[in-house]
């Protein structure tokens, strides 16, 4: 009788320790997952936000050319303008 005692108290011991390993496990395995998820959004993220900047820094960059396309045609072609008029001293 009591060989049974000690068997069935063994069995529950290795069932609880195999409980308490699967339990681990599917804690590490779920933290790695989530680890892996949020990198995958932060990269994601980051990238799509690089792809924003550099779409609105070209808008910008082509409104900037075309403001100086039709603001000053002289200006534009020579790249700079010398004011050398004597005349705005005198008047």
């Amino acid at each position: 009788m009591m060989n049974d005692n000690e068997s069935s108290f063994d069995d529950g011991a290795k069932l609880s320790a195999l409980v308490k390993k699967a339990r681990r496990r599917t804690i590490l395995r779920n933290a790695i997952i989530s680890l892996a998820v949020t990198i995958f959004i932060l990269a994601g993220g980051w990238f799509a936000n690089l792809q924003l900047q550099y779409r609105s820094e070209e808008h910008a960059m082509r409104d900037i050319e075309m403001l100086k396309a039709i603001s000053g045609p002289n200006q534009y072609i020579l790249g700079f303008q010398i004011n050398l008029r004597l005349s705005s001293w005198y008047a």
